[in-house]
């Protein structure tokens, strides 16, 4: 009777993948849950890409475009030290109280903000922007990693692969498409920001004048700095 029992077991088992000891899947429903898996780490990896798309570029011309009264380097300043203290203290209460998705959630409209705020740079705009956006980073930064080290389990769980190897590369994955927020920021914002040709405007002839030489007397160039509109 045991023989019989144990051959009908097999049978079941015939058409099913194992990933762990004893526990056995359907192939159908792990190739589901895979596709789902692999659509929420480029939904988040795009994410990422848009979201930093926007605040690296914003970020990076601070000093240029917001530099009456040094308001562009002191709100990035206050970024940094806003999230100093969210490491200490935020990241685990509200991942707790909201859960990673809803962590996550919450904490890139801290970033949408302080972009918004740079439609009308002011001190009492950008500063508490850039507060709100430091409190907020530190919990996105920890529910990301969280999120995607359980994408990586539950994969590993039905394809039967190495645990870490397939946490390591869907961080690369990710990493990937967040650094390339770099490049497509770069080339908005030197598209937008491109030099205009000025009338009437003196040009150096002799370049030589140029560069750690600078461009003494009349022989320098005019520039034009971008208006706050086109920015």
């Amino acid at each position: 009777m045991s023989d019989e029992k144990a051959n009908q077991e097999c049978e079941k088992g015939k058409d099913a993948i194992v990933s762990n000891p004893g526990e056995a899947i359907n192939p159908e429903e792990a190739k589901k849950a895979k596709r789902i898996i692999l659509k929420n780490l480029f939904t988040i990896g795009f994410g990422w890409v848009f979201l930093f798309t926007a605040y690296s570029s914003i970020a990076n011309l601070q000093s240029s475009l917001n530099s009456d009264d040094g308001l562009g380097t002191v709100s990035l300043s206050t970024i940094y030290v806003s999230l100093i203290l969210s490491c200490i203290f935020l990241p685990t209460i509200l991942i707790k109280k909201f859960g990673v998705k809803w962590t996550i959630f919450f904490s890139q409209l801290a970033y949408v903000l302080y972009i918004g705020a740079n439609i009308f740079p002011r001190y009492y705009t950008l500063v508490p922007g850039a507060i709100i956006l430091g409190l907020g980073a530190a919990p996105l930064w920890t529910a990301k990693c969280t999120f995607l080290t359980d994408l990586g389990t539950n994969y590993a769980k039905y394809s039967g692969e190495s645990t870490e190897v397939v946490i390591n590369r869907f961080f690369g994955i990710f990493f990937a498409m967040f650094q390339s927020g770099n490049i497509w920021g770069n080339i908005i914002s030197s598209t937008i920001l491109k030099p205009e040709l000025i009338e009437n405007s003196t040009f150096v002839s002799n370049i030589s004048f140029c560069g750690s030489n600078d461009c003494p007397g009349s022989e320098s160039v005019e520039i034009k700095k971008a208006q706050k509109s086109t920015v």
